[in-house]
Protein backbone atom coordinates (compact mmCIF):
# COMPACT_ATOMS: atom_id res chain seq x y z
CA UNK A 1 0.00 0.00 0.00
CA UNK A 2 1.40 3.06 -1.17
CA UNK A 3 1.24 6.48 0.91
CA UNK A 4 1.56 8.90 -2.23
CA UNK A 5 -1.89 9.03 -4.23
CA UNK A 6 -2.04 7.12 -7.09
CA UNK A 7 -2.59 8.70 -10.00
CA UNK A 8 -1.98 7.46 -13.65
CA UNK A 9 0.92 9.55 -14.74
CA UNK A 10 2.87 8.52 -11.40
CA UNK A 11 1.76 5.29 -11.87
CA UNK A 12 3.38 5.32 -15.45
CA UNK A 13 6.73 7.07 -14.60
CA UNK A 14 7.32 4.70 -12.22
CA UNK A 15 6.35 1.89 -13.92
CA UNK A 16 8.91 2.89 -16.56
CA UNK A 17 11.95 3.55 -14.42
CA UNK A 18 11.25 0.20 -12.56
CA UNK A 19 11.10 -1.51 -16.00
CA UNK A 20 14.78 0.26 -16.75
CA UNK A 21 15.68 -0.81 -13.30
CA UNK A 22 14.65 -5.08 -13.96
CA UNK A 23 16.42 -4.45 -17.54
CA UNK A 24 19.82 -3.56 -15.77
CA UNK A 25 19.56 -5.98 -13.44
CA UNK A 26 19.10 -8.32 -16.16
CA UNK A 27 22.38 -6.75 -17.57
CA UNK A 28 24.03 -7.61 -14.08
CA UNK A 29 23.39 -10.75 -14.15
CA UNK A 30 24.33 -11.72 -17.82
CA UNK A 31 27.48 -10.00 -17.07
CA UNK A 32 28.02 -12.40 -13.71
CA UNK A 33 27.66 -15.18 -15.54
CA UNK A 34 29.92 -14.03 -18.61
CA UNK A 35 32.60 -13.14 -15.83
CA UNK A 36 31.57 -16.79 -13.85
CA UNK A 37 32.66 -18.20 -17.41
CA UNK A 38 35.63 -16.45 -17.86
CA UNK A 39 37.15 -17.44 -14.26
CA UNK A 40 36.53 -21.06 -14.82
CA UNK A 41 38.76 -20.28 -18.05
CA UNK A 42 41.66 -18.71 -15.59
CA UNK A 43 40.79 -21.88 -12.91
CA UNK A 44 41.88 -24.06 -15.80
CA UNK A 45 44.62 -22.26 -16.90
CA UNK A 46 46.14 -22.33 -13.85
CA UNK A 47 45.57 -26.35 -13.11
CA UNK A 48 47.48 -26.41 -16.37
CA UNK A 49 49.91 -24.28 -15.42
CA UNK A 50 50.07 -25.37 -11.30
CA UNK A 51 49.23 -21.67 -10.32
CA UNK A 52 47.78 -20.90 -7.39
CA UNK A 53 44.11 -19.49 -6.95
CA UNK A 54 44.88 -17.03 -5.25
CA UNK A 55 46.52 -13.70 -6.75
CA UNK A 56 47.55 -10.92 -4.21
CA UNK A 57 49.11 -8.62 -6.98
CA UNK A 58 46.25 -9.21 -9.45
CA UNK A 59 43.42 -8.78 -6.57
CA UNK A 60 44.90 -5.40 -5.04
CA UNK A 61 45.17 -3.86 -8.67
CA UNK A 62 41.69 -4.87 -9.23
CA UNK A 63 40.37 -3.69 -6.24
CA UNK A 64 42.21 -0.21 -7.35
CA UNK A 65 40.74 0.13 -10.23
CA UNK A 66 37.41 -0.61 -8.89
CA UNK A 67 37.62 2.22 -6.31
CA UNK A 68 38.70 4.72 -8.49
CA UNK A 69 35.77 3.87 -10.94
CA UNK A 70 33.51 3.80 -8.23
CA UNK A 71 34.89 6.92 -6.68
CA UNK A 72 34.87 9.06 -10.24
CA UNK A 73 31.22 7.91 -10.83
CA UNK A 74 29.88 8.95 -7.36
CA UNK A 75 29.21 5.72 -6.18
CA UNK A 76 29.99 4.67 -2.76
CA UNK A 77 33.00 3.00 -2.94
CA UNK A 78 33.08 0.93 0.53
CA UNK A 79 29.99 -0.60 -0.71
CA UNK A 80 30.85 -1.22 -4.44
CA UNK A 81 33.96 -2.66 -2.97
CA UNK A 82 32.29 -5.02 -0.89
CA UNK A 83 29.60 -6.17 -3.83
CA UNK A 84 33.22 -7.16 -5.23
CA UNK A 85 34.51 -9.05 -2.20
CA UNK A 86 31.63 -11.32 -2.62
CA UNK A 87 32.32 -11.92 -6.03
CA UNK A 88 35.76 -12.48 -5.74
CA UNK A 89 35.27 -15.02 -2.82
CA UNK A 90 32.63 -16.73 -5.25
CA UNK A 91 35.01 -17.14 -7.92
CA UNK A 92 37.77 -18.54 -5.56
CA UNK A 93 34.96 -21.74 -4.48
CA UNK A 94 34.51 -21.77 -8.43
CA UNK A 95 38.10 -22.37 -9.08
CA UNK A 96 38.85 -24.82 -6.10
CA UNK A 97 36.12 -26.54 -7.28
CA UNK A 98 37.81 -26.89 -10.81
CA UNK A 99 41.32 -27.71 -9.43
CA UNK A 100 39.92 -30.46 -7.29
Amino acid sequence: MSILPNTSHQSDGLSQIREQIDEINLKIVNLLHQRYQLTAEVARYKKQSGLPIKDPDREKLMFTKIESVADSLGLPVKEVVKIFRIIVKYTYKQQENILE
